[in-house]
């Protein structure tokens, strides 16, 4: 699976950008974004520049994926969500058995 990433342009020249990655400046392509200007957000895939992001499309985004990486640093703190999908999946299995409803 491939992630995208929200990047903070720094500075640009020609079709390149440097954004940073981790603290760290990363030069880029982004060609296919004209007009690109330091302080602007881009999505950041395999070194490209895919796509602008208003700053809070960006810290959204930034936050979601913080989110997520917290869920897999702790497992534990994911299980109440399959608790909840296993719940709602038995009624159904349980009806379909019964005829109630269609597989």
């Amino acid at each position: 699976m491939c992630v995208a990433v929200p990047r903070e342009v720094v500075r640009v020249w020609d079709d390149r950008a440097e954004v940073l990655v981790d603290g760290q400046p990363r030069e880029v392509v982004c060609a296919s974004l004209p007009d690109l200007q330091p302080g602007d957000f881009v999505l950041l895939h395999a070194d490209a520049a895919i796509e602008r992001l208003s700053p809070a499309e960006a810290r959204e985004t930034l936050e979601f994926i913080a989110a997520m990486d917290a869920m897999f640093d702790d497992p534990e703190s994911t299980m109440h969500l399959f608790a909840f999908a296993q719940t709602e999946a038995e009624p159904a299995a349980q009806r379909v058995g019964r005829g109630e409803i269609d597989a």
